[in-house]
């Protein structure tokens, strides 16, 4: 009852009182498995991370094999700070099910965040050899070819991106804008941080970098 009913109140949002009836129901059976995920889950939508992953360890004691509890503890490892824990998480989710393009795109972007670039283009290779249309892969995809040199090839994604859609936030002109610069295309770079300013108009970084550009170009006057 207690863990049907906490069920019901995460379902509605009401995460705090959830957690009291999942506590109830942990006291009359330590070993349920199913009140583990939901506590873990609640006490991840409430940001408390460690009891998530501790509600996260029971259940996985009882059935290792839940390939998705792997990808839940990775996120609050990841929200932690414990980037190489997290990693070992997605992989063992991978080994589990290698289909979720969800998991491959998380690690990249861990990897990425550490300075694993090419291990990160890797991962978000994988993540769109399944889904092939994710502009935020391929963002993120764009960025790490971008941060590893490869300003070219960030250019091709983000150019994918606006063809699949052209309502992208600024970020991508801003990144493209970047990328453009970096190989000397400057009139594309200002053309790209113009439209980034007509998004945002009080984003100071955008105004610098297309003066930047201006003066690269030689318009000292812009």
């Amino acid at each position: 009852v207690y863990n049907d009913r906490g069920l019901a109140k995460s379902e509605l949002g009401d995460h705090q009182d959830a957690l009291n009836d999942l506590d109830k129901a942990l006291e009359i059976d330590p070993n349920d498995i199913r009140s583990y995920l939901l506590r873990g889950f609640n006490r991840q939508f409430l940001c408390n991370y460690e009891g998530a992953i501790e509600d996260l360890n029971k259940a996985l004691d009882i059935d290792p094999t839940i390939a998705r509890l792997y990808l839940i503890r990775g996120d609050c490892k990841a929200k932690l700070g414990d980037h190489e824990g997290a990693i070992s998480d997605y992989n063992q989710q991978i080994m589990l099910n290698g289909e979720d393009p969800d998991v491959f795109h998380k690690r990249g972007y861990l990897k990425q965040e550490i300075g694993d670039y090419q291990g990160a283009i890797e991962d978000y290779n994988q993540a769109l050899d399944i889904n092939q249309n994710d502009t935020n892969i391929l963002f993120n995809r764009g960025n790490a070819k971008s941060d590893s040199g490869d300003n070219e090839g960030a250019i091709i994604d983000y150019n994918n991106i606006l063809k699949i859609n052209p309502d992208y936030p600024l970020a991508v002109y801003h990144r493209r804008g970047n990328s453009r610069a970096s190989l000397g295309d400057y009139q594309g770079a200002i053309i790209d941080f113009t439209k980034a300013i007509k998004i945002d108009a009080m984003n100071p970084s955008i105004y610098l970098f297309r003066g930047l550009a201006k003066q690269s170009s030689g318009d000292q006057q812009g």
